[in-house]
Parts: C-alpha cells; structure tokens; sequence
C-alpha cells in the first residue's frame, strides 16, 4: 500500500501541472478554430504538451543532477545568440531553427530563476548578481519587456530576502526597476498576431464566459507547484508563481503572446524543463550542485 501511495503521489507531479497548461491550450485551440485558424497551427501546442508528457514521465525514472551555475551560463550563452542571428523590426528574441522558431527567454527563465534561487541559497552571491545583471541587461536589449519585467521582480524578491549587503541589494534592485520600466517605455513595434497575442479575443468573441474560464485558466497553471512543494522549495516555487503571472498580466498591456494558449511552443519547453527539475527535487533532499 505504501508503494502504491507513493507512486500515485510522484503520478501527481506530473498529471496535474500537464493539465494546467492543457486546458488553456485547449481554449485557445478553440478560439482559433473559430476563426478558422489552419490546423498546422492550432495542433502544435497540443502535441508538443502531450510530447512533454511523454518526456517528463521518461526522465521521472532517472536521478538527474541540476547543475546550477552550468544551467546560468547556458542561459545567458543562449540569450547572447538571439543577438547573432536576424531580427525582426530591431527585435532580437528568436532563435530560428528549420522547424520551429523559438523565443529563448520563455525557455529559459523558469530554470534560470530556480537556478539562481539554487545558487542564493547556497551563498553564490557573486555569480549570482553577475548572472542577474547580465541577463537583465540582455532582455533590456533584445527588448523584451514582458520577459524582463517577469524575470526582474521574483529576483528583487529574492535580493531582498537574502543575505546579501543592503547596498548591493538596494543597489541591484533600483537597476531591476529601471530597465523594467524603460522595456515598458520602449515598447516595441511589432503588430500582434490574431493567434498569438490575441487568442483571448478570440474567446472574447465567442463568449464572455470562456474569456474568463480562459484568464482564470492562465492564473492557475503555476499554482500547484506552490501549493504542493516542499518547506525547502516554497521560495523558488514562489518566485516561478511570479514569474508566469507577471508574463500573463503582460498580454493586457502589451502586444505580447499568450503563453499556453497562444501559438508558440517555447512557454511549453520552459515549463516542461522546470517542471522535470520539480519533479526530482521534490523526491529527493537538498544537495548542493
């Protein structure tokens, strides 16, 4: 019995945070189908969550170790690409590949905030405020205000409560604020797309009450993971609530996608590497990396 207990409690980690990201696919599928969207479209996200499924009850098998300083550099040497390859309208947030272009902040965020949540904890705090400032100042840049501003305020929370020196934390978080208010200043000009930044009007159009089935939709998908996570990981799984709702919030001020609901599969990748790394962390106790 208590086999079987556990493994319908480990079943858990994995069934209900798929859930919460497929029921938002699923309205926005809706939406789109209402206007007549190609199917090429719409059934992406929908495969690739079901693929990530796939994927995260594979790996659940496995002992991974997160290596939290690898997972820093990676992010920042990933973000720095977006820079080497062709922009759209000044607007560096992309890394084209023969199938798929993918949006590089929103694959990488989720694990690059747990990383330095990781790394805080363990009393990192030179890397740390490096990694911090450089991939602020990166996301300034590309500009991408949604993604700084989502990134930039789970930090100052955790500046704050660490145990950093007062001026660095004051300091540090002032140069957050900044560069988040300018992203908002210097809004790009790209134009929306119907089934990417606009999929909530499309449930818009077809009934007020799945506009509001779909927003509620969009706020729950980070809450199990701070409802049902370890004393040990109550902080960062803090600060990832931050991060997805503050992207969310996003989208009514500006022309910027809809994560999970929208067309575009890199939300999906972020979340699914984040939620592997829950998944392990959550069986196992703290160990340094």
């Amino acid at each position: 019995m208590r086999e079987k207990y556990r493994i319908k409690k480990y079943d858990q980690r994995i069934i209900y945070p798929v859930l919460s990201i497929l029921i938002p696919c699923i309205l926005g599928m809706i939406g789109m189908i209402s206007k007549n969207v190609s199917i090429a479209i719409w059934i992406q996200n929908l495969l690739i969550i079901l693929l990530a499924a796939f994927v995260c009850m594979f790996v659940s098998k496995y002992n991974l170790k997160f290596h939290y300083k690898r997972i820093l550099s990676v992010s920042v040497f990933l973000l720095g690409l977006t820079f080497l390859g062709p922009n759209v309208d000044g607007v560096h947030r992309w890394l084209k590949l023969p199938f798929f272009t993918l949006n590089i902040a929103a694959i990488v965020m989720p694990i690059t905030i747990t990383a330095l949540y990781r790394l805080i904890e363990e009393k990192q705090f030179a890397i740390s405020v490096i990694g911090i400032i450089v991939i602020a100042f990166l996301l300034c840049l590309q500009p991408d205000a949604s993604q700084l501003s989502a990134f930039a305020f789970p930090v100052i929370v955790l500046l704050i409560k660490s145990g950093i020196s007062p001026i660095i934390k004051g300091s540090f978080s002032v140069i957050l604020s900044l560069l988040s208010l300018r992203s908002w200043i210097c809004l790009d000009t790209l134009q929306p797309v119907n089934y990417t930044e606009g999929v909530l009007t499309m449930l818009h159009d077809i009934s007020v009450v799945l506009y509001i089935i779909g927003i509620a939709a969009l706020f729950w998908i980070p809450v199990y993971f701070l409802f049902s996570c370890k004393k040990k990981n109550r902080n960062i799984c803090t600060g990832i609530t931050m991060y997805y709702w503050l992207m969310i919030l996003s989208t009514f001020a500006g022309n910027f996608p809809v994560p999970f609901m929208g067309y575009g599969i890199s939300p999906i990748l972020g979340f699914t590497i984040f939620l592997i790394w829950f998944i392990h962390d959550e069986k196992e106790p703290f160990q340094s990396v």
